[in-house]
């Protein structure tokens, strides 16, 4: 309970530099969005979000790739559930 709001510490903690690419459902970000983003907002923490499309596929996998590199991402954050 209330990692999210701490979230931010851990990812520079552990050493993690860079833009965050955050894979999240679209239930999940409606409810935890304004956790995280103050967590990452706090610790300066630049991030590009991607609504997962509910299903885990090859057509997904590569537009979420495709997005990320766009994004200039450096590491992914996932919230959701197990399809996430």
């Amino acid at each position: 309970k209330g990692a999210f709001l701490g979230i931010g510490q851990e990812i520079k903690k552990i050493g993690l530099q860079g833009k965050a690419f955050i894979l999240i459902s679209k239930t999940a970000e409606k409810v935890t969005r304004s956790l995280w983003e103050k967590s990452l907002n706090n610790e300066k923490i630049d991030f590009a979000i991607y609504l997962f499309g509910g299903e885990c596929s090859d057509k997904e996998i590569q537009k979420v790739t495709q997005e990320a590199h766009s994004a200039k991402a450096n590491y992914f954050i996932a919230i959701g559930g197990g399809k996430t």
